[in-house]
């Protein structure tokens, strides 16, 4: 009775590792307590695994996924990343060694699958944290471009995203940008096949655009048309207040 006894409390207390990551590849979104994505043990603990079969996986798309210990510690800090070499459907087998929390996959093609025709936009901190989606367009294929504006002088962050959701977004890590001057538009475009982001800036003036003394040598007018010697008005297609 004693040994019964003993054995079922070092059963309950063992602990238990999820596999939790993004939904299209484990059915679930981030779930650290998912029971269909618990790692099962062979060897009384020391390694465990699971296996995802019928998993549609994307050439050019990293997976991302942790590996959770009782619901609560999630490992390692760093996103884990699942990547194929082409498109098609696949068995994935995690395995994570215990000892030394050593985390590895392996995939195993078991079908043909189309490439999903995606759609990105900006999600970040420019009109609120993280709540709204700017839609971006294709042009030309492949190519997808964002522009924001009128953002104040600060710092930001963003990321772009697949279908308005966050199966898929880059940069892995929250993409830093600095705004130097207030009414500045930004341009984000976005690579698809190389998954490269890059970004431009220009401000737009609010008001008259320099002010400078008069040359003499070149006429100026106000704005009816009349010749000026101060105040405003325009030389050379250009605003101007001459003092």
């Amino acid at each position: 009775m004693f040994v019964s006894l003993f054995t079922v409390l070092a059963a309950s207390a063992e602990d238990t590792y999820v596999v939790a990551g993004v939904e299209v590849m484990m059915g679930s979104n981030w779930k650290g307590a998912d029971a269909d994505n618990q790692m099962t043990s062979s060897d009384g603990g020391e390694t465990y695994t699971l296996v995802k079969e019928g998993v549609k996986l994307e050439a050019g798309i990293a997976y991302e996924y942790k590996i959770v210990k009782n619901g609560n510690t999630w490992m390692p800090e760093e996103n884990q990343k699942v990547t194929v070499g082409e498109t098609g459907i696949y068995t994935i087998t995690f395995t994570f060694v215990v000892a030394g929390e050593s985390i590895s996959y392996s995939t195993v093609k078991t079908g043909n699958a189309e490439a999903t025709k995606h759609t990105y936009s900006v999600i970040g901190t420019f009109v609120d944290e993280w709540a709204t989606d700017f839609d971006m367009t294709e042009s030309p294929e492949g190519t997808w471009t964002a522009v924001i504006t009128g953002l104040a002088a600060g710092n930001y962050q963003f990321k772009v995203r697949a279908d308005r959701g966050w199966d898929i977004n880059y940069p892995s890590s929250d993409y830093q940008l600095t705004v130097e001057a207030d009414n500045t538009t930004v341009t984000i475009v976005f690579i698809e096949s190389t998954k490269e982001i890059s970004v431009s800036q220009t401000v737009v003036p609010t008001s008259i655009d320099k002010v400078n003394a008069a040359d003499d040598n070149v006429p100026v007018y106000n704005f009816a048309g009349m010749r000026a010697k101060k105040g405003l008005v325009i030389k050379n297609n250009k605003k101007y207040i001459l003092k």
